[in-house]
């Protein structure tokens, strides 16, 4: 566990955001964007805490698709959904930020309530949270109010009086890697593909030289 993490509050007005559907023909929905400069893409110290926000009608009336969507930007076609519960009947939703609450989506053109093929693991779950590309919200906020506030909890070495963060943990990384979660690649190193993982490994600049002469070679 990291130790001296106290939580903050990051929020953003969701009022008036012009909407863009998401999905293929037949599955599609309207979907709000969330700002990525609002996320700074990485809500890794984000793992354990919630997310708030009002509950859209659509998101309300209609359960069968996600009401959160969250994109990897890493894997374009990757994405993570909350679904609202059938028995929430709340103006107000909070989702905890762990995998056990939301469900991995097939592809980011299905956004469909029907079980994935793969199961949500942490590791995909953090990796999404680490590297965002893009989080939608499913309806539109048609008027501006005060309750229209998006606010996800992060963890911050600042000490705002909201308690400590007993939820993100702060691991011994291998060389050339860095964060809490070894989630970024240290300077001098660089993320790269053509490897033995899907989700990439850090090489320094003189091994991927020697990597890519030795693809080179082969072809």
């Amino acid at each position: 566990m990291a130790l001296d993490l106290y939580r903050m509050r990051k929020t953003y007005d969701l009022s008036n955001l012009t909407a863009v559907k998401l999905g293929g023909e037949s599955t599609g929905a309207k979907y709000i964007r969330i700002p990525l400069s609002v996320l700074l893409g990485n809500l890794i110290t984000a793992y354990g805490g919630y997310m708030r926000f009002p509950v859209t009608e659509e998101c309300y009336t209609d359960r069968s698709k996600p009401c959160v969507v969250m994109v990897d930007k890493r894997n374009m076609h990757r994405a993570v959904g909350y679904f609202l519960p059938t028995s929430h009947d709340q103006r107000q939703v909070q989702v905890l930020l762990k995998e056990s609450n939301w469900k991995l989506l097939p592809a980011i053109d299905e956004l469909s309530d029907r079980d994935s093929v793969d199961e949500l693991t942490k590791f995909i779950f953090m990796s999404t949270l680490s590297n965002i590309h893009s989080v939608y919200i499913r309806g539109r906020y048609r008027t501006r109010s005060e309750e229209n506030i998006l606010s996800i909890d992060m963890a911050s070495s600042y000490d705002e009086g909201l308690g400590t963060v007993t939820t993100v943990e702060e691991c011994d990384c291998h060389p050339g890697y860095g964060g809490l979660s070894c989630e970024r690649c240290e300077k001098g190193y660089l993320r790269t593909y053509d490897s033995i993982s899907p989700e990439g490994i850090c090489l320094s600049i003189p091994e991927l030289w020697e990597l890519h002469k030795k693809i080179y070679r082969q072809n």
